[in-house]
């Protein structure tokens, strides 16, 4: 089931039961630095990238998601817009996680835990204890 930002906003899906439920979309921290900061503000890319000291192309392709958020722009950002220097990195990482959970989704059901291999090579060794032998 995909939902978007006006299901959440009308009502009709709650935020923390989306969540909860893992059908919120991935949203690349361009798309909220533009429909959350800089639009509301009423800021331009422009006067934003200029106030950064980054170049406007750059803030662009961040905003359309071309181009994830780095160490260094995320603490610009985080100056520009009165957060922690790790806010923005924060995000990416999230939406990064997001991402790369939906390509695995196949194959993570097939990954062993370490327990996994760790009882198998556990129970296929002697055990030696308190001056007996034993297999566990």
């Amino acid at each position: 089931m995909a939902i978007n930002r006006e299901d959440i906003e009308s009502g009709k899906v709650s935020l923390k039961s989306a969540a909860a439920g893992g059908i919120l979309p991935a949203e690349h921290p361009g798309v909220s630095l533009l429909e959350d900061y800089l639009q509301p503000l009423g800021i331009s890319q422009a006067a934003a990238a200029r106030a950064m000291g980054v170049q406007r192309d750059y803030l662009s392709k961040l905003i359309a998601g071309k181009v994830p958020v780095s160490a260094e722009m995320s603490i610009r950002l985080g100056n520009f817009l009165g957060q922690s220097s790790g806010f923005w990195l924060r995000l990416q990482m999230h939406y990064d996680q997001r991402v790369a959970a939906k390509a695995m989704a196949k194959e993570l059901p097939r990954l062993k835990s370490w327990r996994e291999i760790s009882t198998g090579r556990i129970r296929s060794r002697k055990v030696v204890s308190a001056g007996h032998q034993s297999v566990a």
